[in-house]
């Protein structure tokens, strides 16, 4: 056996400046923010999606809709903005699917949800529901000062890594076999 000398493998400091490692996305989840967590929305216009989106009720699955099946399942599915977001402690992205009215009918909801992430592109916020009002309301960080951490990565990207299982573009698609009662 050779001589081993462990101050050969010894480092001063933790954080070794030489290999500063950006965090890798690999998965973007789909929801919106937690009640707890604060919250920051991209600020560029570039990290806003407008689309059609199927949420299944009973999993909160998240499903884009190809413009061929749009007719098929008018309906069903509700035009939303994704925003790209990320939670303050883990600087987690996420996309926040907003939804959009476009009867001309006001939804209070809707409406407030909009005006959050508007809120988050400035500063950190939280955002809570208040039953009573059928509103969200915005809790604004007071003491918090730090940026997010945005991932390098353009919107597409984004977009293809939060649905990369979850196309409908095809009336054989599961969820439209399962909306259709063919399961």
């Amino acid at each position: 056996m050779t001589n081993f000398d462990p101050t050969l493998y010894r480092i001063d400091n933790l954080v070794d400046p030489n290999m500063v490692v950006a965090p890798s996305v690999n998965v973007v989840p789909i929801q919106k923010p937690s009640k707890q967590q604060f919250v920051r929305v991209h600020p560029d216009a570039e990290y806003r999606f407008p689309t059609v989106v199927l949420e299944l009720e009973e999993t909160r699955e998240h499903y884009l809709v190809a413009p061929n099946m749009r007719p098929e399942l008018d309906g069903e599915y509700r035009r939303t903005v994704l925003m790209l977001a990320v939670h303050r402690g883990t600087q987690s992205p996420f996309l926040w699917p907003l939804k959009v009215s476009t009867d001309g009918k006001e939804n209070t909801w809707n409406d407030s949800a909009l005006l959050a992430a508007e809120a988050a592109k400035d500063t950190w916020v939280r955002v809570k529901s208040d039953q009573a009002s059928g509103t969200y309301h915005v809790i604004r960080a007071e003491g918090i000062l730090d940026e997010p951490y945005w991932p390098d990565m353009d919107m597409n990207e984004i977009v293809r890594l939060a649905f990369k299982d979850r196309l409908i573009d095809s009336p054989d698609h599961p969820v439209v076999a399962k909306l259709r009662g063919r399961n």
